[in-house]
């Protein structure tokens, strides 16, 4: 019963808020309702359809009100009291007093609302006086309150900003004016800490909150300074005024009507207007916000963030991009992963500003850690590192102190390390040929380049001398000094990529297989090409595993058989062997047999040599002695062939009966069945 009533209650008081403000846009003569919609928007207790119908109300009334032009401040309404309106200023100076509070409690709305909703018409209502109070101008002092209270809030802005960004920041008169007032506001606070940090303060718990403060400014600032969207690069380059603006300058009738002081605001203010439009005032505003931002203490998230933004949205839209030098050279001597992520744009200012920094590659060759394999933005690394030693001025000795140290990185690099430190390499090989001899060096040349490193006459050694010295310690050393930061003292180019040889036999195949890329003669720069290191910058034990369950393997025939067997084994794999319940003939039989019959055989033979020398005696004496040879010398070769297959069956047979002595239980059954 009470839930119905309280509803009713509700919808009643909702009821009376629209007739309320109905009556008082309708009729001046209820210009008394505007108190009681103050009243209503300004209670946080009442519910928010009330609120948001008494707000949606008064500003129709007061904009309409400063549209035609009888809304004045107090100074003016005094002066019109002096020249005889006085029912009249008095009427516009309480006006003007509830236009007042109107706007502390929409601004209290934005700042202090929990309510999203609510927090959103409060601000809308909010950038409509901006544009309103003022016709034809763009009022930068409500507008400026408004981004001060944005980077000064210590919870979310993310309602504002999602609101500022979908809605407003699309006009450039808003652009410009934040980005005026976000350098102002910086400006402030810079000088705040300066006397801040002049002071001398005992309170440590102060010191702290101050810190926590000015981190939250920082966040707040770049969360305001990276939503605004720049100028396209068509729009600089044409260098035509940009025309979306939030304000509408007064229209000239309007201004004839409201006599000169109004012709000579609205002239004043079509000077101003000139400023946002322009596209080199704008890149001017955007330059100086930035440039005063970078100067504030960043936290380390924030810092990331702006390093990773810089070259891409930052640099190409600055007029003079050569004052971040300072920032860009203190973050590249931080070291680890701030420097990976400055190496961007300060390559940018190198290359394309013409920045003169004189140890820029010994900072990039410190850079070079077994950690930078597993760091967040390696991929971008690579593809600068590789375009930092693209440039053929570079001197030999930079070149090889690079390839070197790649090479020993590669002999803890994971594999898809190892492949992108492959492709730099090949790539230096192909782009300096004066370090080609690092692909292959003797000990001879070793020798000699030790010999003169301490001084020694080289033209009076010999072979053999220079065989002796690499025998005594210097076969086998490699001269090149990985524990040193200067890469014109490394001696890189005295020592070889003998870790490159190594990879040969790396345990991954696909590092295996690329490293034969170096195999060719890359001097030859006909015959190669240079690798994109974007190829490969991005592998990972994931892209190598599904290239390699990819590939298409040739099929390779194990074994060949004229017909497909049906059992693992053939009989005659086995032969006289007895397995389970097969019948195998006894391989002493079979000894048995043999040999019977050679001993039958023998006698025959004998018999029939009688018989026959019987029948030559009875023959002709007269037979020559040829034949009588040639019967003797077959029979001999008769017997001596029957001796030898006796002599053989004999000494296996004895061979086998010795050996049976030893032989395991199932081979002794064997042989004795």
């Amino acid at each position: 019963m009470r839930a119905k009533e309280s509803k009713a209650s509700k919808s009643a008081f909702l009821e009376e808020t629209k007739q309320l403000g109905s009556d008082l846009l309708t009729s001046r003569s209820h210009v008394n309702n505007a108190p009681a919609l103050l009243s209503t928007l300004s209670n946080a207790k009442h519910p928010s359809p009330p609120r948001a119908e008494a707000l949606r109300s008064l500003q129709a009334f007061f904009v309409s009100l400063l549209r035609a032009g009888k809304l004045e401040s107090g100074a003016r309404s005094v002066e019109a009291a002096k020249d005889g309106e006085e029912p009249e200023a008095v009427y516009r100076m309480w006006v003007w007093s509830k236009y007042q509070e109107f706007r502390k409690t929409v601004f209290r709305m934005i700042t202090e609302e929990s309510a999203s909703a609510l927090q959103v018409e409060a601000l809308n209502t909010w950038m409509d006086l901006v544009r309103d109070e003022k016709p034809g101008e763009f009022n930068n002092t409500l507008y400026y309150k408004l981004c001060e209270a944005t980077v000064r809030c210590k919870g979310s802005t993310n309602d504002i900003l999602q609101l500022l960004i979908k809605k407003y920041f699309k006009y450039c008169d808003v652009r410009y004016y934040t980005y005026a007032n976000l350098e102002t506001l910086i400006s402030k606070r810079l000088r705040k800490n300066e006397k801040v940090d002049t002071a001398v303060s005992s309170d440590e718990d102060e010191e702290k909150r101050s810190g926590v403060r000015l981190h939250a400014f920082s966040r707040n600032a770049y969360e305001l300074l990276s939503s605004l969207p720049t100028l396209s690069n068509d729009e600089q380059k044409s260098g035509d005024d940009v025309h979306e603006l939030w304000t509408h300058p007064q229209d000239e009738d309007r201004n004839r009507e409201s006599g000169g002081k109004r012709k000579d605001r609205a002239s004043s203010s079509k000077t101003k207007q000139s400023k946002p439009t322009s596209p080199k005032k704008q890149k001017a505003a955007f330059s100086k916000a930035w440039l005063a931002f970078l100067r504030l203490a960043l936290p380390l998230d924030t810092y990331k963030k702006v390093l990773g933004r810089l070259h891409r949205q930052v640099i190409p839209h600055m007029n003079n991009p050569i004052l971040l030098s300072d920032f860009l050279t203190q973050s590249y001597d931080v070291g680890g992963l701030i420097s990976v992520m400055a190496l961007s744009s300060l390559f940018i200012l190198i290359t394309g500003h013409g920045l003169e920094y004189p140890d820029f590659y010994n900072k990039l060759y410190a850079l070079l850690e077994p950690s930078i394999f597993v760091a967040k933005h390696r991929s971008r690394f690579f593809e600068l590192l590789d375009s930092c030693l693209k440039s053929s001025h570079l001197p030999a000795y930079l070149a090889a102190a690079f390839a070197k140290r790649l090479g020993r990185l590669v002999l803890s690099a994971p594999p898809s390390g190892s492949i992108v430190v492959i492709a730099l390499i090949h790539n230096i090989l192909r782009r300096h040929p004066s370090v080609n001899c690092l692909v292959h060096r003797d000990s001879s040349q070793a020798t000699t380049i030790a010999a003169v490193k301490d001084g020694a006459n080289v033209e009076g050694i010999t072979a053999e001398e220079k065989s002796d010295k690499a025998v005594d310690g210097k076969l086998g050393a490699d001269p090149f000094r990985a524990d040193e930061s200067d890469t014109a003292k490394c001696d890189a180019l005295q020592s070889s990529l003998w870790e490159i040889d190594t990879l040969r036999r790396h345990y991954c195949p696909a590092v295996s297989r690329f490293v034969e890329s170096l195999e060719t003669d890359l001097t030859v720069r006909a015959k190669t090409t240079e690798m994109s290191i974007s190829d490969f910058s991005s592998t990972s034990y994931a892209t190598i595993f599904n290239e390699e369950v990819g590939r298409r393997l040739k099929a390779v025939p194990l074994a060949f058989y004229h017909t497909v067997p049906s059992t693992l084994f053939a009989e005659n794999c086995f032969e006289g062997w007895t397995f389970g319940d097969v019948d195998v003939t006894p391989m002493k039989a079979i000894e048995d047999t043999k040999t019977s019959n050679i001993v039958v055989n023998k006698e025959t033979v004998d018999a029939e040599e009688d018989s026959d020398e019987d029948e030559d005696g009875d023959e002709e004496e007269g037979m020559n002695e040829e034949d009588d040879e040639e019967e003797n010398k077959d029979s001999m070769d008769d017997l001596d062939s029957d001796r030898d297959s006796d002599d053989s069956a004999g000494s296996r047979s004895r061979s086998e009966q010795s050996d049976g002595e030893d032989w395991p239980g199932p081979l002794k059954r064997f042989r004795s069945g």
